[in-house]
């Protein structure tokens, strides 16, 4: 690809333009260690990993398929505690399922909402928001959220930088599927071959971008053991301060 022939540049939210404050496995594994369903210490990041993406990866799919739900669809309280109740299926749990999921679901949202768990904007970006703007770049959000981030973008200041924002988390829509990249680069009036993606992730950010076959960058300052999974073709930056360079080779 000629990079001088990008006109646009779409971005990742989390892990990207915003920290990642936590990680949503171990608090996972933490509520379970205080509910009894899990020994302390018993269960790796790695291993729990491997559960979501099993039996509840598959029963959240299928919901998703049969319920015919949409790109912009909520989960409801109701959804989630049905859903973790796969993954206490998954990890043995029989007895008391129903009043157990119930509880887990009221512990994860009383840590979602705690300080902790806030991701914050990384304001050092915002003087290549502006660079990348004064140099007559579209730019962009796709980000894998259930909830619209236009009153997050709003609250940082930044909104007006971008002049199309797309989110989904329903399967089928969210990356790696590249809906999300094509349908931003549909709304730019630009063509996907002449945009850039960047995220932190080559399993969710790098493939959306290569089946939306734009040009993959990833920012590895939130996740540095990404550099081993990314190929020769990925541009690998540190930090955003680096991408008007990368994207004008």
């Amino acid at each position: 690809m000629n990079r001088r022939s990008l006109r646009a540049v779409i971005f990742d939210m989390g892990g990207t333009i915003y920290d990642s404050t936590f990680d949503h496995n171990p608090i996972h594994i933490r509520l379970l260690e205080e509910m009894g369903v899990i020994e302390p210490d018993s269960m790796t990041h790695d291993e729990f990993e491997e559960i979501l993406e099993s039996e509840p990866t598959d029963w959240f799919v299928a919901y998703a398929l049969d319920n015919k739900v949409g790109p912009h669809w909520e989960p409801t309280t109701e959804f989630w505690v049905e859903y973790d109740k796969q993954i206490l299926t998954r990890l043995g749990m029989k007895n008391n399922l129903n009043e157990m999921a119930v509880e887990f679901e009221k512990k994860w949202q009383e840590a979602l909402s705690s300080p902790e768990c806030r991701s914050c904007y990384i304001e050092s970006s915002t003087p290549i928001f502006e660079e990348l703007k004064a140099q007559g770049y579209l730019l962009g959000i796709a980000s894998n959220r259930f909830s619209n981030p236009e009153p997050r973008l709003q609250e940082d200041g930044i909104r007006h930088f971008f002049d199309v924002v797309e989110y989904t988390a329903t399967p089928g829509y969210a990356k790696p599927n590249p809906y999300m990249l094509i349908k931003a680069a549909s709304a730019l009036g630009i063509n996907p071959l002449r945009c850039a993606y960047v995220g932190n992730k080559v399993k969710f950010d790098v493939e959306a971008s290569r089946r939306a076959e734009m040009l993959p960058i990833i920012v590895t300052w939130c996740n540095p053991d990404e550099v081993k999974l990314a190929d020769n073709d990925t541009i690998i930056i540190e930090d955003m301060k680096y991408i008007l360079d990368s994207i004008s080779m």
